[in-house]
């Protein structure tokens, strides 16, 4: 049986002889897939006993058939009529510690705790939730997920499972895939509402290669096929995919800008040329030698900032590391400094952010562009606070004042200024300790000697920075 599209049609034909041939490849066997519902059935029923007043489900990619092979993730959703969120919460922790006594259950955040730990060589996660219906109002954003499986279920056929995994596989390639902080991308869900509005995953990227931003599917027509509404509703938005089971969600909203972009330039990789190696790129790291080499050969000057990382969930991690980088950049413009590039990562025990400087110094000559010559107060306001540090000026330019002042500061100086001010500074709460006592090297050679050996992909990606597919 053959996609319809591929009828008569030699470029869908040829990405068709390629999905399969990534289909194979990543999906799991027929073996592999048994052994994963059965121990998901077993562990339900277990944990269905001790909880006779929930709904225990396994759900997830693993349980549509939409899963990568070798993920080996269980999902269980216990969903409970009502309760306090605490209550739920005890009740569903001592029942999943009472099924597997000899695990070594960890306790995670989403919007409140589930747990995790490995069992029977399955990564397991148990998360209690409650029971809704479509379009009721949830208590936490993880109720919908049984209504998401039981959607899926009904709607998704054979070849567009198929297609979920040959999609996840592509945008993994390309690093794009998780709607995890730290990624910024695509969701399992995300890939599986895509691929059912646009029936295969060939026309997905033929229709991807050609959006045109913003772009809205609404698979229920929950806006009335009024795509002025639903961005109404969700403002910004450059792509609004809304829940099948809650309109007022964007299941997109996780996706940045620059995932958004890459997905489409690589749906149109994709479909101009349909090559298994597009689904499996593999970076590799180079020598310290190799990224030293190529950093020196850029002539800039290599700033980073070292620091012990906080113990935070990851969805906090690293939105807040973001932030922090942020708020650094800000600060080292507004000193004047010619900023090419940064970076921020971590390798659990240490943040690193990295600033790429265009010169060690600052410019010697600061250009002050002050108010319209014709408001008279402020004129004299800004007159008054320059001229005795003016090198030149004040003139007219353009209808305003002008003062140019000398600066000569270092950019290894500007970073330390910030780290000495950071709590005033904007960076975030839980990075504030850490940068009062991190360490600083300058250099290639001192940079990338100081990234630990985990780390050191993150900085060998920053060097060798290309879309594979472009």
């Amino acid at each position: 049986m053959k996609h319809a599209a591929t009828q008569g049609n030699t470029k869908a034909a040829r990405f068709e002889q390629a999905a399969a041939k990534v289909a194979a490849i990543v999906s799991p066997t027929p073996e592999e897939a048994a052994a994963e519902k059965k121990f998901a059935a077993g562990f339900v029923a277990r944990l269905s006993r001790l909880l006779p007043g929930a709904k225990v489900v396994f759900i997830g990619s693993a349980a549509r058939d939409t899963g990568l092979r070798g993920s080996r993730d269980i999902d269980i959703f216990a969903a409970f009529p009502k309760g306090a969120e605490e209550e739920i919460v005890a009740k569903t922790f001592a029942a999943a510690r009472t099924c597997a006594p000899g695990a070594k259950w960890e306790k995670h955040y989403a919007e409140h705790p589930y747990l995790q730990a490995k069992v029977g060589g399955f990564t397991v996660e148990v998360i209690p939730c409650f029971a809704i219906k479509e379009n009721q109002r949830i208590i936490s954003a993880v109720d919908r997920s049984p209504l998401h499986m039981v959607y899926l279920e009904r709607n998704l056929n054979i070849l567009q499972r198929r297609d979920v995994r040959v999609l996840k596989q592509l945008l993994k390639s390309a690093g794009i895939y998780g709607a995890e902080a730290k990624i910024g991308g695509f969701s399992g869900y995300v890939c599986e509402l895509l691929v059912l509005n646009y029936r295969s995953l060939y026309e997905l990227l033929q229709e991807a290669s050609a959006w045109r931003l913003p772009v809205v599917i609404d698979i229920e027509g929950s806006y009335y096929q009024d795509s002025k509404a639903a961005l109404a509703r969700f403002p910004g938005a450059q792509l609004v995919v809304v829940d099948v089971t809650d309109k007022e969600r964007n299941a997109a909203a996780a996706i940045s800008t620059d995932s958004l972009a890459s997905f489409m330039t690589l749906a149109r990789a994709a479909v101009a040329n349909p090559s298994t190696e597009l689904f499996f790129h593999k970076e590799k790291v180079p020598s310290d030698s190799a990224i030293r080499t190529l950093l020196s050969r850029r002539g800039t000057h290599i700033v980073l900032v070292k620091a012990s990382a906080p113990r935070i969930v990851d969805d906090i991690f690293y939105p807040q590391l973001a932030k922090t980088r942020e708020s650094m950049v800000a600060y080292l413009k507004r000193r004047g400094q010619a900023l090419i590039d940064s970076a921020h990562f971590s390798d659990g025990k240490f943040t690193y952010l990295l600033f790429e400087f265009a010169y060690p110094k600052a410019p010697p000559v600061e250009v002050c562009n002050g108010p319209p010559a014709s408001d008279s107060q402020a004129v004299a306001g800004f007159v008054s606070s320059r001229k005795k540090t003016a090198i030149r000026g004040p003139f007219i330019r353009e209808g305003r004042l002008v003062v140019e002042v000398s600066r000569i500061l270092p950019a290894q100086k500007a970073v330390a200024e910030y780290l000495r001010s950071c709590r005033s500074l904007g960076t975030a709460s839980h990075f504030q300790k850490p940068l009062k006592s991190a360490k600083v090297f300058v250099g290639q050679k001192k940079v990338v000697a100081a990234v630990s050996p985990q780390a050191k992909p993150e900085i060998a990606r920053y060097a060798f920075r290309a879309c594979h597919w472009l």
